[in-house]
C-alpha cells in the first residue's frame, strides 16, 4: 500500500499529521485513498483522496461509496482545505463536473443563532506491538459490531524547527 499523508486540526492550532496505507482506489485503478469514518455513522464510508498523486491527502470525502442518482438524491460530497489547518471546511464540486454558480447575495440576518453542538467520543482500541498472534487487526470494533476506527494508521509527530 501506498502510504499517504493527511491533517485534522481544529482551525486554532497546528493541525495532527497522520500517515496511513491508501486502501480506496478512486482515480484509475491504483490506490490513491484512506477510508475512514469522519462523519460518526459507523461506517468506513468516507475517505481522504490524494488526487493529485503526491502523497498527501488533498481532498475529503463524506460518503464515497455513494453514486449520483442513489435514492433520496444523495450523492458523495468532496471538501478541501484551502487554510491548511485541517479543518476541510470548503466544499467543492466532485471531480468531472461543473462547479456551481454562486448563490446570489442574500442580506445579513437581523439575528445570530448561536451555534449548538454535540461532542461525542469513542474509545480507539489499537493491538499492541508484538501481541500474541502477532498480526494486527484491520479494524477495531466499538462493542455494537461497527469497525468505526482504523488501527493501520501512524500519527506522525511534529518536529520543531
Amino acid at each position: 500500500m501506498n502510504p499517504l499523508e493527511y491533517s485534522f486540526g481544529t482551525g486554532v492550532d497546528a493541525p495532527t499529521t497522520w500517515v496511513s496505507g491508501a486502501d480506496l482506489a478512486l482515480s484509475g485503478g491504483h490506490l490513491d485513498a484512506v477510508r475512514l469514518d469522519f462523519d460518526g455513522d459507523g461506517l468506513l464510508d468516507d475517505a481522504m483522496w490524494d488526487a493529485d498523486g503526491d502523497g498527501i491527502a488533498d481532498h475529503s470525502i463524506l460518503d464515497v461509496d455513494l453514486e449520483p442518482g442513489e435514492p433520496g438524491g444523495e450523492r458523495a460530497r468532496y471538501f478541501t482545505d484551502p487554510t491548511g489547518l485541517g479543518t476541510w471546511n470548503h466544499e467543492v464540486a466532485p471531480p468531472g463536473t461543473p462547479a456551481p454558480e454562486p448563490a446570489g447575495h442574500e442580506a445579513p440576518s437581523d439575528r445570530i443563532e448561536p451555534l449548538r453542538a454535540e461532542i461525542t467520543t469513542k474509545p480507539v482500541l489499537f493491538a499492541p506491538a508484538g501481541s500474541e498472534s502477532g498480526e494486527r487487526p484491520a479494524a477495531c470494533h466499538d462493542g455494537d459490531g461497527h469497525q468505526p476506527h482504523r488501527v493501520d494508521t501512524c500519527r506522525r509527530e511534529h518536529q520543531a524547527g
